[in-house]
């Protein structure tokens, strides 16, 4: 990451939280109970292959409020049928982000807007 400050006010308006650590070797994040930190990087520690999956209960609204938010639109949300409809943004610092919606039965509605796996590399 080479700008933790910046990133970390793109993620807090993204989310809509405050981080829970703030020092500059590392933010992080609590976003329904994972962690999503951000640490500078040198540019020759950096990997290429990094996708956040978001479960969210409104693909489009999510999708259009990152997108408010500079992100960069890398595929269309695509209703894949059965009641699933994803979309890739990519946020201003490079990572993928695909939105999903959560298909859940038998479930109440606080399930929504979990974060689903924060980060994998």
């Amino acid at each position: 990451m080479d700008d933790v400050d910046k990133a970390k006010h793109w993620y807090a308006e993204a989310f809509g939280i405050d981080p829970y650590f703030d020092e500059p070797y590392y933010v992080g994040f609590n976003i329904g109970g994972l962690a999503l930190g951000l640490i500078p990087t040198a540019e020759k520690q950096k990997g290429s292959i990094v996708i956040a999956y978001w479960g969210v209960n409104n693909v489009e609204a999510t999708y259009q409020k990152l997108l408010d938010l500079v992100a960069k639109q890398l595929n269309p949300i695509t209703d894949v049928g059965g009641g699933v409809k994803l979309g890739v943004v990519q946020d201003p610092f490079g990572t993928p982000w695909e939105l999903f919606i959560i298909l859940c039965f038998n479930c109440n509605d606080n399930i929504a807007d979990k974060y689903y796996l924060a980060l994998s590399i």
